[in-house]
């Protein structure tokens, strides 16, 4: 998705976290007087972690399964799965369950007002962040590798697209639609060679083990065991 991209997701995720939480705190302390509201806190990274996670699984097939230690989880309740276990052994956090829903609104198009267009990035890609684009492991717009990034194998070109729309319209407020139009406006089917009948041949060549290869093989043998008599028989009249 891009440094520029990842970047402003973090922020947006982080920031409104933290805004959710203190009205939360300042809500409940006016309507109940306990100072302990006052005192809760919102910190860690776990607060961006969560809210990545949920914007990354929210959208995954039904049939998509993620592991949680021992346990199989479906990938679109993985966020919770994590969230639960995480509650069990530290405590309820507020910020997280923040986050945690925050990536699922994000992701489903719930907060499209806020997203920050493709095009608003790359004037800061030109302008404000020209200096980070220029040092290593910054990926500029145009560069990201999307979806392709966390594939094991070689990604068609059809999927490729696909995929690319799909992200492009989930981390930034774009229409996935017109995207797609425009791949496949400007990319030419590539047609492959056609399939040709294959089959054993009628006639010509050698099958493997042939009488050639097998006199060959004879041959070296009974040379081999003719040294080894010269040398037994040198080694007898020398003792």
């Amino acid at each position: 998705m891009g440094s520029t991209a990842f970047l402003t997701l973090s922020l947006t995720i982080s920031g409104l976290s933290n805004v959710l939480f203190l009205i939360f705190c300042e809500f409940f302390y006016f309507a109940t007087g306990k100072q302990s509201y006052l005192v809760q806190n919102s910190d860690g990274i776990w607060i961006i972690l969560f809210g990545l996670i949920a914007v990354e699984c929210a959208n995954a097939p039904s049939d998509t399964k993620r592991r949680l230690f021992f346990f199989e989880v479906p990938t679109r309740y993985y966020p919770c799965a994590m969230l639960a276990f995480f509650s069990l052994f530290l405590g309820v956090r507020l910020s997280w369950y923040f986050s945690v829903g925050l990536g699922y609104l994000y992701a489903q198009g719930k907060l499209d007002k806020i997203k920050v267009s493709s095009a608003t990035m790359k004037k800061w890609e030109d302008g404000c962040l020209r200096n980070f684009t220029t040092r290593d492991g910054w990926v500029v717009g145009h560069a990201a590798s999307g979806d392709a990034a966390w594939s094991d194998l070689p990604m068609t070109s059809s999927s490729n697209n696909a995929q690319s729309s799909m992200m492009s319209s989930i981390f930034s407020n774009t229409d996935p639609s017109s995207t797609s139009e425009s791949n496949n406006n400007t990319t030419a089917p590539v047609r492959g060679p056609e399939p040709q009948e294959t089959g054993f041949p009628s006639s010509g060549g050698r099958t493997l083990g042939s009488a050639s290869s097998r006199t060959n093989s004879a041959d070296a043998r009974v040379a081999r065991l003719a040294a080894l008599e010269r040398k037994a028989a040198d080694a007898g009249n020398n003792p």
